[in-house]
């Protein structure tokens, strides 16, 4: 049962917190990590076991307790903020596949208003702090453009 609920955890991990799947993948500590924030509920499966619960309700009991140890997810608020202040970009990068990938790059970009207003579950609702990532995002997608605009010319300019 432990195996199983390392994977529906690994698989929560993906789904809501991808940097911090890479990170770990980066640190090649991934596998161990999770094994480290499953070893203290051993116990607490024993205990669902024996008193003779479904699989599936000792198992999700175990899940919700790993992922309240969780912090906020950076990525899921920065893909709310995505598809609710940014709609067309939302859907152009959920279009192309690569929403993922940009909701992790923008949350390195925006690791130091992260930081600097100490986002947390109790923080992530207050306006000032939303339009803080909003402000971070913005500024993001507008460089990005920038740099589209000029990799089209630098290649125009080649071709000519």
């Amino acid at each position: 049962m432990l195996q199983h609920l390392s994977i529906l955890y690994h698989d929560y991990l993906k789904n809501h917190h991808p940097e911090l799947v890479m990170e770990r993948q980066m640190a090649g500590v991934l596998k161990e990590s999770i094994e480290q924030e499953l070893s203290p509920l051993k116990p607490l499966l024993e205990k669902l076991s024996a008193n003779q619960l479904q699989p599936d309700d000792i198992l999700e009991q175990c899940l919700m307790e790993l992922i309240a140890a969780l912090p906020a997810s950076r990525f899921d608020y920065i893909t709310e903020l995505l598809s609710t202040e940014f709609e067309e970009q939302h859907e152009q990068l959920l279009n192309s596949g690569l929403l993922p990938y940009e909701c992790i790059n923008l949350i390195q970009h925006c690791k130091p208003v992260f930081e600097k207003l100490n986002f947390s579950l109790t923080t992530q609702d207050d306006p000032f702090i939303r339009y803080a990532f909003i402000g971070a995002i913005s500024d993001y997608l507008n460089r990005a453009q920038e740099q589209g605009s000029n990799a089209v010319q630098q290649s125009t300019t080649f071709n000519a």
